[in-house]
């Protein structure tokens, strides 16, 4: 929404005079699409503390949430400001709402280790906290208010100078006149030497990158081109009229056309309708060029990437006849920032074949990238390694990590359409995502097999297991202990003799030994896999560790080499047939 506009005007020695255009956002739309459903999210998970620890309901709710905000977060990722330099603080309000998800869900998965726990200590702490709890005021709350600081644009339109006419009447002819004589010449054809060639010099330029498509690899810039060349037939005596210069339109006399050897598609427009000839001859023109050129960066270490792009402006050779550029080094660089990715310089560049071209260098703002694709894997994994907390018995584990395997892929499905291309050289981040699925889905492999191993002496399906699970041990016991005292007819005499009862203690003796030797049995079992369970988490962690510290030594190192340079064109367009040497007659 426009405010305010007014004209302002700089303090510098050329006195230049803009129109200041003062800008605001309506933030409703905004708050109703970005921040309420994150508030309610953080709302939802404060709420999930009223529910039961036990029975893993508020773990499931909770991952849940998490897993809900990172897919928003992702698919908002296309509508959520860059703002170059200044980071909105958007982008830190979602990474500190996801982190706390995070850290919630493993507060209650400690909380259910520790409630499942036969420690005197874990039953003492549970205790003061449910104690701690129950003195908690249910009515205090915390409400999060963030206000949009209303941002102002520049807008710099420079009002062309006004030239001043001249008053004396003795010259012969005005300005008015000599331009309309210089169009009566109709000078459409370019202002050939006897080799043919025409020679235009570029006094300076002034770049702007406009946007850089990573998923393409295509960069759009925005070229401001100063030409100067000398056309003898536009020049005049200073007998004939007094003024050095004259203004004509551009449209009447002959203008060169520059070529982009690596553009993909280019637009050019003058930068004004008129251009100014001296008496000499000597013309001052400017061109706007609107380009995109193919540009392959090394995006390896994405987002973590800086590279430089090529745009080369030259002119033309055609057998005999040749548009030569003499460029200058004046060249500028204006607005650096554009979205997510910034130009940090341009300079002009001559190759050992004297050929001339732009080198644009071009680095990324890591942090949009680094919320939406790297934290929440690396999350998502700090999560499993959490659930090994959580019993792995009643297979209240083996959902947890299913359900955590079946986000993190539907989470690499929805980046399909954001993750870079890379070209030839892919991004280490699809590595990165490979290994967290390859390790979550062998976390719930070796779940799976140590709930087996609670309750059966071999992970083999093909083999029966003695007992379902250990939750049936008390009612399985008593099942058998009465079908064995039916099966062996053992029963407590009314009356008889001491042998009988003697037999019949024996017995008794023997059926509570066997449940005893089976008791021990399963408790070497739950040992045995939770000495397994601890190992394998202690795997875990050092496979982590060691990755972490190869990911990092080996975005260390230039792995990966991409030319782009490899669009000039080599081939040659002689004619051997024919002389093209100029000769004297």
């Amino acid at each position: 929404m426009t405010e305010n506009v007014e004209i302002a005007k700089e303090d510098d020695m050329e006195n230049r005079k803009y129109l200041l255009v003062t800008l605001s956002i309506n933030p409703f739309s905004a708050v109703v699409t970005l921040i309420l459903p994150s508030a309610l999210i953080m709302l939802a998970d404060l709420v999930s503390f009223s529910l039961p620890i036990q029975g893993g309901e508020r773990n499931n709710l909770k991952v849940t949430l998490m897993l809900s905000l990172t897919m928003f977060i992702l698919i908002l990722n296309d509508r959520l400001p860059s703002g170059g330099e200044c980071t909105p603080l958007l982008h830190y309000h979602f990474c500190f709402c996801l982190v706390n998800l995070v850290l919630s869900m493993v507060t209650s998965l400690v909380l259910t280790h520790l409630l499942t726990s036969d420690s005197f200590m874990a039953s003492t702490c549970l205790k003061r906290i449910r104690r701690q709890n129950a003195q908690l005021d249910q009515n205090e709350g915390a409400e999060m208010i963030l206000q949009y600081l209303s941002f102002s644009l520049l807008l710099f339109c420079f009002f062309p100078q006004v030239l001043a006419n001249g008053n004396s009447t003795d010259t012969f002819c005005d300005r008015r006149c000599m331009a309309n004589v210089m169009v009566k010449k109709e000078l459409f054809s370019g202002p050939l030497n006897d080799n043919c060639t025409i020679l235009v010099n570029i006094t300076s330029i002034q770049y702007e990158t406009m946007s850089f498509n990573t998923k393409e690899m295509q960069m759009t810039s925005r070229i401001k081109v100063n030409l100067e060349w000398k056309d003898p037939d536009l020049g005049w005596m200073q007998e004939k009229a007094r003024y050095p210069t004259i203004i004509l339109p551009v449209d009447k006399i002959w203008t060169p056309r520059l070529v982009l050897d690596n553009a993909i598609d280019t637009t050019v427009e003058p930068y004004t309708h008129d251009v100014q000839v001296r008496r000499d001859g000597v013309v001052d023109h400017a061109l706007i060029l609107f380009t995109t050129v193919s540009c392959e960066i090394n995006l390896f270490t994405y987002p973590f990437v800086s590279g430089s792009c090529p745009v080369a402006i030259n002119g033309w050779t055609e057998k005999g006849c040749s548009l030569k550029l003499d460029i200058s080094d004046d060249v500028t660089l204006v607005g650096g920032d554009r979205g997510e990715w910034k130009t940090t310089g341009v300079k002009k560049i001559v190759d050992p074949s004297h050929r001339v071209y732009l080198e644009v260098f071009l680095s990324i703002n890591p942090f949009g990238a680094f919320v939406t694709l790297i934290l929440p894997s690396v999350l998502i994994m700090l999560t499993d390694l959490g659930s090994f907390s959580v019993p792995f018995e009643g297979g209240e584990r083996n959902t947890f990590k299913v359900t955590l395997v079946l986000s993190f892929t539907m989470f690499l499905l929805i980046l399909n359409d954001h993750l870079p291309n890379g070209g030839n050289c892919s991004p280490v981040l699809y590595y990165h995502f490979t290994f967290c699925l390859t390790c979550l889905v062998l976390s719930i492999l070796i779940s799976m097999v140590l709930t087996r191993l609670s309750v059966d002496d071999s992970i083999l399906i093909c083999r029966r297991s003695v007992k379902v699970h250990p939750s049936d041990q008390n009612t399985k016991t008593q099942s058998n202990n009465l079908d064995q005292e039916k099966d062996t007819g053992v029963t407590t005499p009314k009356t008889g003799d001491v042998a009988s009862e003697i037999a019949t203690l024996q017995e008794t003796v023997n059926i509570l030994g066997r449940i005893d030797e089976r008791a021990d049995h399963v408790e070497k079992k739950l040992a045995f896999a939770n000495r397994v369970d601890k190992f394998v988490f202690g795997f875990f962690i050092s496979i982590y560790i060691l990755y972490a510290i190869t990911v990092i030594a080996i975005t260390q190192t230039d792995i990966c080499k991409v030319n782009n340079l490899d669009f000039w064109d080599m081939s040659s367009n002689a004619d051997n047939s024919f002389d093209y040497s100029y000769t004297n007659a």
